[in-house]
């Protein structure tokens, strides 16, 4: 998930910077949430579930 920051800082994980309208890339839901309510990242976009496949349908018989 890619994630606007807002507000500088130093990943204390990875010891990297951001500024102002970089962006922060993380496959960790909970680490992009944890960075927003800390008011540095932008609100990340909401984790969609898997899209589960509908039952193939049997076809009508004649």
């Amino acid at each position: 998930m890619r994630v606007k920051v807002i507000r500088a800082f130093v990943d204390k994980e990875t010891g990297q910077g951001y500024n102002d309208g970089d962006h922060y890339e993380t496959s960790d839901a909970s680490r992009a949430s944890e960075l927003h309510e800390a008011g540095f990242l932008s609100k990340p976009p909401a984790v969609k579930a898997p899209a589960k496949k509908a039952p193939a349908r049997k076809a009508a018989s004649k």
